[in-house]
């Protein structure tokens, strides 16, 4: 696992038990849901600091297993860390991914997310803006590097000032089940 990421599920307390309709129970489905999602994540991280996970690079056998077959994937996005944080992903929440393009000159609005996110630029620069209420932070993170984004509730928005397309793939944690991965915000005074 790379230095300075942590990914982590906290079951929480209603979790169905494995004799419960639908078979194992929410508990060891989100479990291993959430492990796909960051394990995935995790491989392309891995790929990015030189780290191999198998002999094609496609799969990841365990140790003394066979090498898997009969299936293919397709990389959204690969970068670089450039900020780590550690993540706490709840169990009995969404994971959204989406793929975002912003044009030269535009932003996406001040606003704000339920849980952490992590980005990956796989075009241009992009240019994240966050307040912690007194201070307005400014990073530009350029295509092939990743980072995490805003902490749940951390006013921010993205800007592209560049003079060509930005674009990142963006995995969104902790989103209430059926919710949108963000909330549209006012502008905090002090940030452009």
């Amino acid at each position: 696992m790379p230095d300075g990421l942590d990914l982590a599920v906290t079951p929480p307390e209603d979790s169905n038990p494995p004799s419960a309709p639908g078979g194992r129970g929410r508990r060891s489905f989100l479990t291993g849901l959430g492990a796909a999602v960051a394990g995935g994540f995790l491989a392309s991280i891995g790929d990015a600091m030189g780290r191999t996970f198998g002999p094609d690079r496609r799969s990841w056998p365990a140790a003394g297993a066979s090498p898997a077959s009969g299936f293919s994937r397709s990389g959204l996005g690969r970068g670089v860390v450039t900020r780590g944080a550690s993540i706490g992903v709840r169990e009995a929440t969404d994971v959204v991914v989406d793929a975002v393009t912003i044009e030269p000159g535009g932003q996406t609005g001040w606003h704000t997310h339920p849980g952490p996110e992590v980005l990956v630029v796989t075009r241009g620069v992009l240019t994240f803006r966050r307040s912690d209420g007194k201070t307005c932070l400014t990073e530009q993170v350029r295509a092939g590097q990743a980072f995490v984004g805003a902490a749940a509730g951390e006013l921010h928005a993205a800007h592209n000032e560049g003079a060509e397309d930005t674009e990142f793939v963006v995995t969104f944690f902790d989103v209430p089940p059926g919710d949108p991965p963000r909330q549209d915000a006012d502008p905090p005074s002090g940030c452009p």
